[in-house]
């Protein structure tokens, strides 16, 4: 498993560049901004996007008729991305909060409730995006996926903006204070189940392929 992930690693050596511009140019947005939380939203995002590019380089290369060949079975191969989105989230916001704290360093204030802010939903965003996406991506590949995924991701956006619009949806710190009150405890219970049941169903639709 721990070779899987880092051929992942050095995969994503032929994107990094994009990512260490992004970095950057967010990075001089939040130094001037004196603070980090948009920064940590940039780099949990950008966690977001690493798994589904991985899969897309596979594909391209692909990688998976010629690891099927090797001593793993289809469950590891699946498990593999699925662990490689949980590191990306643990890197994003430790990144993230060590960027911050370097922030401050330098003259600027560590807010440690506003990075918390940015960064538990924008893990939540990671979890439930790449859940839903790893089986579209599995059952229609990297480039159909992704536009599958636009779909099925553009109609509960346009229906939280509907919402809002008609001021239906709660103001965010509404939001925050029934998160920290309660809304943890489901999401405890909500993002593994998600998570399972996505890797049951990529698991399912990658052992029906055909190589």
């Amino acid at each position: 498993m721990i070779g899987l992930l880092l051929k992942d690693f050095y995969s994503l050596t032929k994107s990094l560049k994009i990512f260490v511009v992004v970095f950057l140019i967010y990075g001089v947005m939040s130094f001037t901004n004196g603070e980090g939380a948009l920064l940590t939203f940039v780099i949990v995002l950008i966690a977001m996007m690493i798994p589904v590019t991985v899969l897309g380089l596979d594909e391209k290369d692909q990688w998976d008729v010629f690891a099927l060949t090797m001593p793993v079975n289809a469950t590891m191969m699946v498990a593999e991305k699925f662990l490689l989105m949980l590191v990306c989230c643990v890197i994003g916001i430790g990144g993230g909060t060590a960027v911050t704290i370097l922030f401050a360093t330098a003259g600027g204030q560590i807010d440690m409730g506003a990075i918390m802010e940015t960064a538990i939903p924008s893990i939540a965003i990671v979890v439930v995006y790449n859940s839903v996406l790893f089986p579209i991506v599995y059952r229609f590949g990297a480039d159909r996926g992704r536009i599958v995924s636009m779909v099925v991701i553009m109609v509960p956006a346009v229906l939280f903006m509907m919402l809002e619009k008609q001021g239906m949806f709660p103001d965010l710190s509404v939001f925050f204070a029934w998160f920290t009150a309660t809304g943890w405890k489901l999401c405890v219970v909500i993002f593994p189940a998600m998570l399972i049941v996505s890797f049951l169903l990529s698991l399912h639709i990658y052992q029906k392929k055909e190589w």
